[in-house]
């Protein structure tokens, strides 16, 4: 019986408080009856791995304050493999009853509550059944829950026991709990309950979220005081301030740990990178370098050569301005009209002329060598200036990609001295900048397309989750559906069958469809089975009832039939006839004594087996009694009794009575009068008379003159006619009896077929009782489908936190983005032109430098050259 919730009472103080101070496990797993003794509130579990730590937890804490046996809230992993049903039938058993049990104390008073609950666990059913108490007194001193043979009590033996009725639902179970403990009322004992499983989880600090214990801490515990609360938080202003800097330090310090982190890598790679940029560029420039440095000495000696052949035609020139004065000299001295001078002077005259050819041809060859030299000096002069404004232009394209790139470059920056060292600076800051911001924009990017993903995943949770809610509803209206028609067929049933169930047993029914699929549900063939118990019992002991009656019945018709057969099978044979008496008597006249006759009652046996063996003896036993005394005739072999004098004194009449048949056989009956007569005429004394016939009860006899004695075993022939009437009588009684056990016994096998056809009625019933496959099956889709609902909300509440955390990591990339570019002065939008243009920049800084190194021997060419021509001309 369900207990209801009362309304939410003042928790008590501290002080007055109860605390555990015993705890027991009873047939559940490895436990066969396990206590727990606490000190002063406090239990620890110490133990190897396998022992049973966890499973005590795990059955005590907080089960005994909850009552749900759902496999996340009793595992401290909040696993779904182990189950209570696995606990309870831990050793292979078919059915196990179990007990747990917490035992408070008060502090104060030191009052024992006992809180526990039973399980009823069985192999073909899912759920345990259970049933709850919370009783006063202690386990094992006020109340046991074993049985004196030391078994777990079932639930009517344990409610027998505590002598109220148990508690079957958890929800009055734990307000019956927080009532008589804590009085915290329903929200707040969830609360403490949430508190309990989250401080039951093992490791609970190596994953530990303050944010969510510090809720769970919040709606658990029992409020703060006012006044604390109130000086508590006179300090916190200071705590939070420190707390927002320490917090917004520690935030700046993980931002710059983790720029450091990616930066100090892409340092790493960007000098890499550098260096080996830095190399080639050194090798190219040695290699550019030598072959300028090749030029200018190829144009230094063509220079030399071209000054020496001006220097050698000049020589020439004089050499033969000096030759043709001399010549002169000569043709104008007297030597020169010797004759015999004159071979000498034909010789110097053609030496002369060779001399003056070869000196006329190295001046034409000089001239031309002097030519092609000014033709280089005008190339190069051409070419000076073309680098000059090469330089200019160079320089120029410097500042506009400077400009372009965002760098601040001046004038100042373009000469020669500054000119490598200050662009490449410049240049690096510049792409480390455009680097970083790459970098915080591919870091934004896959924020937004793990965001993106994160939202995909949502929105497939959700629309798994409206699935699910969907399948569920139409699970809901499918078990709806199936009561209904459950309702209905029972409906149809009871307009069928009711009429075997009282009221309160079609309501039994009723209420069992509606609680068909719950954990202790019974299903509509035990209901109809308990409600027609009454009747059905009494229908068999009615039968069984019938059953003994009629086998009595028939028992007694078999020896009543016994009896009659044996009855009729008696008979009794006449005496041999005496001697003498050999006629025959089928013609009726008369009949034998011992036909007539019968023992008085008081006689004792002795006393009638001595009378018989007297009369057979005496030959009064056979001898024909007739009602008038007749003439014997002669030759008729037969012997008379005639009615004589009756003697004075005892008589054979006081010995044996008239028993006249009432139909005798081929004759007229004899009077009574007439046998009495005859008897009366017979002495019975105890000394024999010969002169008067006389009979004694020990076997003597006198007739006549004859006296004698007889012994026989038993009496068998007088008192027949009685045996035979009462044979008949008691023939018929048996008949009389056997129609009335006949007529018993066909009232019996009616009675026995009208209470087999209303069992077979009851069972026709039962039989025909609504199949609830259907409810069990749309119950089971139900549960299916709440496991998919519980599910896929586990992973929309999973993918709503990928999300939520998606969305705020894609909001710091975001700022990371925000923050770097303007750092670097780069707006997002002109990275890529940026780049450009500092690459372009780099190139024209090159380009510049380069024309500035063709420009400088083009200059010192003009230099030398000039100086060479001041110095011919000199």
């Amino acid at each position: 019986m369900s207990t209801p919730a009362p309304a939410p009472t003042q928790a008590p103080t501290p002080s007055a408080r109860f605390v555990p101070t015993r705890a027991g496990i009873v047939n559940l797993w490895d436990y066969r009856d396990e206590e727990f003794s606490f000190a002063g509130g406090w239990l620890v579990l110490r133990g190897l791995n396998g022992s049973g730590k966890t499973k005590a937890l795990e059955v005590l804490f907080p089960f005994v304050l909850d009552g749900r046996i759902d496999p996340k809230r009793l595992n401290p992993f909040t696993a779904e493999d182990r189950t209570m049903k696995s606990n309870l039938l831990f050793r292979g058993q078919d059915s196990v009853l179990g007990y747990v049990w917490i035992e408070f104390t008060h502090r104060e008073t030191g009052e024992a509550v006992t809180c526990g609950i039973g399980l009823h666990a069985q192999r073909h059913r899912d759920t345990p059944a259970r049933w709850h108490f919370v009783a006063d007194g202690r386990v094992g001193e006020d109340f046991s829950i074993l049985t004196h043979d030391d078994r777990p009590m079932t639930r009517k033996q344990l409610a027998a026991e505590l002598g109220r009725e148990l508690i079957t639902s958890t929800a009055d179970y734990r307000a019956a709990v927080d009532r008589r403990l804590f009085g915290l009322g329903p929200e707040r004992y969830e609360q403490l309950l949430t508190l309990i499983l989250t401080l039951r989880r093992p490791q609970l600090a190596k994953n530990l979220d303050p944010a969510r214990l510090s809720d769970t801490l919040a709606a658990g515990l029992r409020p703060l005081d006012d006044d604390l609360i109130a000086e508590a938080a006179r300090s916190f202003d200071d705590m939070e301030s420190v707390q927002r800097t320490l917090e917004g330090l520690a935030a700046a310090d993980d931002a710059t740990r983790a720029f450091l982190a990616s930066y100090s890598t892409y340092l790493r790679v960007h000098a890499r990178s550098a260096a080996d940029r830095l190399t080639a560029r050194r090798t190219e420039t040695a290699e550019r370098t030598a072959a300028l440095r090749t030029a200018a000495a190829d144009l230094t000696a063509a220079r030399e050569r071209q000054a020496s052949a001006e220097t050698r035609a000049e020589s020439a020139d004089a050499s033969l301005a000096v030759q043709r004065a001399r010549f002169e000299q000569l043709r104008s001295s007297a030597a020169y009209q010797a004759v015999e001078q004159l071979a000498d002077l034909e010789r110097l005259v053609r030496t002369s002329e060779q001399t003056a050819r070869q000196a006329a041809a190295e001046r034409e060859r000089r001239r031309a060598a002097t030519g092609r030299a000014r033709a280089e000096a005008e190339h190069a002069a051409r070419l000076a200036a073309e680098l000059d404004a090469a330089v200019s232009r160079d320089a120029a394209a410097v500042a506009d990609h400077a400009h372009t790139a965002g760098l601040p470059w001046t004038p100042a920056d373009a000469e020669p001295a500054r000119l490598a060292d200050r662009s490449a600076a410049l240049a690096a800051a510049r792409h480390e900048g455009v680097r970083a911001v790459r970098a915080a924009q591919q870091a934004a990017r896959g924020a937004e397309q793990t965001r993106d993903l994160a939202r995909i995943s949502l929105d497939r949770a959700q629309e798994a989750v409206t699935a699910a809610e969907t399948a569920q509803t139409g699970a809901e209206s499918a078990l709806e559906s199936a009561r209904e028609q459950a309702r209905t067929a029972l409906g149809q049933w009871a307009e069928t069958h009711g009429g075997l169930l009282p009221e309160e047993g079609r309501g039994l029914l009723a209420d069992a469809l509606e609680l068909i699929g719950e954990a202790e549900a019974v299903t509509l063939a035990d209901a109809f089975t308990e409600a027609a118990a009454p009747a059905v019992q009494e229908l068999r002991d009615t039968l069984a009832s019938l059953r003994a009656r009629r086998t009595d019945v028939e028992r007694r018709r078999a020896e009543t039939e016994a009896e009659r057969d044996r009855i009729a099978a008696e008979h009794d044979d006449a005496p041999p006839p005496a001697r003498g008496r050999t006629a025959d008597r089928s013609s009726g006249h008369g009949l034998p004594l011992w036909q007539l006759v019968d023992f008085d009652d008081e006689l004792t046996e002795r006393q009638r087996t001595g009378l018989e063996a007297a009369l057979e003896a005496s030959g009064l036993l056979d001898a024909l009694v007739t009602a008038d005394d007749n003439l014997v005739a002669a030759g008729r072999s037969e012997g008379y009794l005639r009615a004589g004098t009756p003697v004075s004194g005892p008589s054979l009449a006081d010995l044996l009575r008239p028993d006249d048949p009432d139909n005798p056989e081929g004759g007229a009956a004899i009077p009574a009068a007439r046998i009495t007569a005859v008897l009366s005429s017979v002495a019975v004394t105890g000394d024999l008379d010969p002169g008067t016939p006389q009979i004694s009860p020990d076997g003597r006899y006198a007739a006549g003159v004859l006296v004698g004695a007889h012994t026989k075993e038993h009496a068998e022939y007088v008192g027949a006619t009685a045996r035979a009437r009462r044979r008949a009588a008691r023939i018929a009684s048996c008949e009389a009896l056997l129609a009335e056990l006949a007529a018993q016994l066909d009232e019996l096998v009616r009675e026995q077929a009208r209470t087999d056809a209303a069992l077979d009625a009851y069972a026709a019933a039962r039989a025909a009782l609504p199949r609830t496959t259907g409810i069990t099956q749309a119950l089971r889709e139900l549960d299916r489908a709440a496991a998919r609902l519980r599910a896929t909300r586990d992973a929309a509440d999973a993918a709503q936190g990928s999300y939520d955390e998606s969305v705020a990591a894609c909001s710091v990339a975001e700022c990371v983005l925000r923050r770097t570019a303007a750092e670097h002065a780069i707006e997002t939008e002109r990275v890529d032109a940026v780049e450009t243009a500092t690459r372009a920049f780099e190139m024209a800084v090159r380009e510049l430098a380069a024309r500035r190194r063709e420009h400088a021997p083009a200059r010192g060419g003009r230099g030398r050259r000039r100086s060479a021509r001041r110095r011919g001309r000199g």
